[in-house]
């Protein structure tokens, strides 16, 4: 089975060439928040113009490189128009780190750029890179297959009320871009890593649509106490749904480390010169020290918690 690698989530220093043919259009670090007030330039990225759209030839890709801004607690982009409607083939990706987002060049892309402008819009990031690539030419060679990693917690017990802890309600870093070029009966490999919180002693995961409709197939709610791979194999009825709703994973007490397209191999923890910070000190998630009066998600001897 072909393997499609798109949206590898590596380091931008990793990603300097995956592909034969490569031409920096844009190069800097600009910062894009919808949160900015009306006005503010870096409501958006727009350096490329209709003019630039115009002269790409179809077949060929845009690459965007993008990093998550230091202090943003989650990082959100769609590459869309002047009036934000989302380019054809295109979806609003939330992301972690870095990530490099590709738009395929067809006539279709080009006429809506044509009618319409062209950016990026979002919040919590930095462009930091716009390339060009002839994607028709030599086959790029894979990078790996892992799609994302990092290490993000998810609690179904944050209340969508709490601004400042909201992203970790869920994990939903897999587009339906992505989704889109993956083949049928393709496996999905996710790692996680239990954390159960200071007053809910429990880890449990499901798969969904991103509406907390259990995706067909899947077996619902399942807990856990150990380090465990979750295989999802994809069909037809799940790339349907995922196409129209979108993906997400809830749950409850737990860290997702890892998603890949080949199997993942745990590997037992080495703790020999290894300094565990059993000291009793409570750290938010920017590492910064907080006293007991800190509501939200802390860090405790080196294990993740919500406290209330």
């Amino acid at each position: 089975m072909k393997k499609i690698f798109t949206f590898l989530v590596l380091s931008i220093m990793a990603m300097t060439s995956i592909f034969a043919a490569e031409t920096v259009l844009w190069e800097g670090s600009w910062y894009v928040s919808w949160e900015e007030p009306e006005g503010s330039e870096h409501r958006e990225w727009k350096h490329l113009g209709q003019a630039d759209f115009a002269a790409y030839e179809v077949g060929s890709t845009v690459c965007f490189y993008m990093e998550q801004a230091v202090g943003a607690e989650y990082a959100k982009y769609q590459i869309d128009n002047w009036s934000w409607v989302l380019l054809p083939g295109q979806s609003g990706t939330d992301f972690s780190g870095n990530i490099v987002a590709k738009l395929p060049i067809t006539q279709e892309v080009k006429d809506a750029i044509a009618e319409g402008g062209f950016a990026i819009h979002g919040h919590g990031f930095n462009v930091v890179k716009a390339t060009l690539t002839d994607e028709a030419g030599e086959e790029p060679q894979p990078q790996g297959d892992v799609l994302w990693e990092g290490d993000h917690f998810v609690s179904w017990h944050i209340a969508e009320s709490d601004t400042e802890n909201a992203a970790y309600r869920e994990w939903k870093f897999l587009s339906q871009a992505t989704f889109a070029q993956l083949e049928v009966e393709t496996t999905l490999y996710f790692q996680f890593e239990p954390a159960p919180t200071e007053d809910n002693a429990y880890s449990a995961y499901k798969f969904d649509d991103g509406w907390w409709n259990t995706l067909p197939g899947t077996p619902g709610q399942v807990d856990f106490t150990t380090d465990t791979v979750a295989t999802l194999v994809l069909t037809q009825d799940i790339k349907t749904i995922v196409a129209e709703r979108g993906f997400a994973i809830h749950g409850h007490g737990f860290n997702v480390k890892k998603v890949s397209l080949s199997p993942i191999e745990i590997l037992p923890t080495k703790v020999e010169n290894v300094a565990i910070k059993n000291d009793g000190i409570r750290y938010n998630l920017m590492g910064q020290i907080v006293d007991e009066s800190y509501k939200g998600i802390i860090i405790l001897n080196g294990r993740k918690m919500i406290v209330r």
